[in-house]
């Protein structure tokens, strides 16, 4: 009896199954195309800063990222410490200057400035670091010694690594001098943190992500 009921379903259990397989493939895809699409969005909100003094020498190279379409930018505040002009310059080759500064904490090394623009490519959002976990996939966008739009991958080594003091996100995506002040990203193409990495002529390096 079991046997002739199992026989008489068969086809429609194979045919489920395959149904099963289906779905899972195209929702795969589908996460997979999405999660791309906003990689590139973010790409394209990242921006190479160029910092100068008084007298129009350059003195910091940077990264920094577009959090709205008004021309608001977030950067590491070394970067532009000490900065009279500022040029952000996008992958597209479009280029913006510095208005004003917004907001600036030198102890939690974040400054948001104001450029003269009112039609910017921005991020997809803004996440929240202290939802990280150990392991999680993160990325982060970057312009390494002047290489615009540079992606780099990793996973959230500690979410809240101590160093002197300090909160810390550390992960494993390599980032260069140059890529100060760009953004790390969930999966989600949200920002969760600020990277770290300083090229200064002093030398100094110090690779690590901001929360």
């Amino acid at each position: 009896m079991i046997i002739r009921i199992a026989r008489h379903y068969a086809r429609d259990i194979v045919i489920a199954l395959v149904l099963a397989v289906i779905a899972a493939v195209l929702i795969d895809r589908y996460e997979k195309w999405t999660r791309l699409q906003a990689i590139l969005n973010n790409r394209r909100a990242v921006a190479m800063l160029i910092a100068r003094d008084q007298s129009g020498r350059v003195v910091a190279q940077g990264t920094g990222f577009f959090i709205n379409r008004k021309g608001i930018l977030a950067t590491a505040y070394h970067v532009v410490k000490g900065a009279v002009g500022v040029q952000a310059h996008l992958s597209s080759g479009a280029f913006y200057n510095l208005k004003s500064f917004r907001a600036a904490d030198e102890e939690a090394d974040i400054a948001i400035l104001q450029f003269d623009a009112t039609e910017t490519p921005s991020v997809s959002g803004l996440g929240n670091s202290d939802k990280l976990q150990v392991g999680e996939e993160v990325y982060a966008i970057g312009t390494p010694v002047g290489l615009r739009g540079t992606v780099s991958t990793g996973n959230i080594s500690n979410p809240a690594q101590q160093i002197t003091g300090r909160s810390f996100i550390q992960f494993t995506a390599p980032i260069s001098p140059g890529s100060s002040g760009g953004g790390l990203f969930n999966l989600d193409g949200e920002v969760v943190g600020i990277t770290a990495a300083l090229r200064s002529a002093q030398g100094r390096e110090p690779a690590k992500l901001r929360t």
